[in-house]
């Protein structure tokens, strides 16, 4: 079995908040209340890299983001690295317009197709996305302009709403609650600390 390396360098211990150009030398860490972290790197010119990293117990996972919002790639994480083989992977429908960048006029609606690491359709589902609104977020001390995105997924079999912080400045995004649709929000952890290296 194949696993990926995630690269990790060394960082200095600078308190100096993480700007966009650090997601292509130590990457950006960002700590949450519940004790879970996510380890943010630039993949390419628009595409970001996830290391979610969660307590004993949980799954933690490896995730793209095209344009650090539009999920491209899911799969186990394990350390460090992670499994392509057990890859799933999230497209527009032929035919359908490509996800636009984030930005307070970000209004997609249309079918996404879910594929497994062989490229058999697993699934496709309709989705809608939306920005809602603009924030500030203070993480330890940084300050960051935010767009809240909230993005709908309607499946045979139920619904789901995710609500997303993207921090434009960044270039990147966390997940802020999701739950089903016409229910409340489940309220997911805050983010408590931000830096360029690993969390202590």
């Amino acid at each position: 079995m194949f696993f990926a390396s995630l690269s990790l360098a060394a960082a200095p211990a600078a308190a100096a908040c993480p700007t966009a150009a650090d997601l292509d030398t130590t990457g950006v860490w960002i700590d949450f209340s519940d004790g879970s972290y996510v380890h943010y790197q630039r993949l390419g010119p628009e595409m970001v890299g996830e290391a979610n990293h969660h307590p004993d117990g949980v799954e933690s996972f490896f995730t793209k983001r095209f344009r650090g919002v539009w999920l491209t790639e899911d799969m186990p994480l394990i350390g460090d690295g992670w499994n392509p083989e057990e890859a799933v992977t999230f497209a527009p429908s032929p035919g359908e317009a490509d996800w636009p960048p984030a930005g307070p006029e970000l209004n997609w609606s249309g079918k996404v197709v879910t594929r497994d690491a062989g490229g058999v359709v697993i699934n496709s589902f309709d989705m809608a996305a939306w920005t809602v609104g603009a924030e500030r977020i203070h993480i330890s001390g940084c300050d960051y302009a935010a767009d809240v995105i909230r993005i709908e997924e309607i499946y045979e079999d139920g619904d789901q709403a995710t609500e997303i912080r993207y921090l434009s400045e960044l270039g990147v995004a966390y997940v802020a609650a999701a739950g089903p649709l016409g229910v409340d929000y489940e309220i997911h952890a805050a983010p408590t600390w931000i830096g360029i290296e690993a969390p202590r």
